[in-house]
């Protein structure tokens, strides 16, 4: 039979072809539908694990031995930290203070002289 368009012949194959096409595209769509909800399950364990990866023992119940390695270190060196940055806004109150109580004190330790209550060599005898 030539091939004329339209025949009967040409339109038998045409529908085994798009039935062919739809198996594979409801295969596709399939696959799909799996691999989203992979996709689902990773981003929520992600999510779940760089929650963990942000906690410590300080915002968390776990005790401190349960700590990730290095946890302890890091903190104890941020506490350190915070502690030299206090003392270094603490140090010139502190100096200014000792500088005041060294300016009252007299030399050699002796308690400072009392005011006089009239102007040299005027005293009353």
């Amino acid at each position: 039979m030539p091939d004329v368009p339209g025949s009967s012949a040409d339109a038998g194959e045409e529908r085994e072809l798009l039935a062919r096409l739809r198996a594979v595209i409801e295969a596709k769509d399939a696959e799909i539908a799996v691999l989203r909800e992979q996709c689902r399950r990773l981003e929520l364990k992600v999510a779940e694990l760089e929650r963990r990866l942000g906690s410590d023992n300080t915002n968390s119940g776990m005790a401190l031995s349960k700590d990730p390695i290095g946890a302890r270190e890091r903190r104890k060196a941020e506490r350190a930290r915070q502690r030299q940055s206090s003392e270094r806004e603490r140090e010139p109150a502190a100096s200014a203070r000792q500088c005041r109580s060294r300016s009252r004190a007299s030399p050699g330790g002796r308690p400072p002289m009392a005011p006089l209550s009239a102007p040299l060599g005027l005293r009353s005898l």
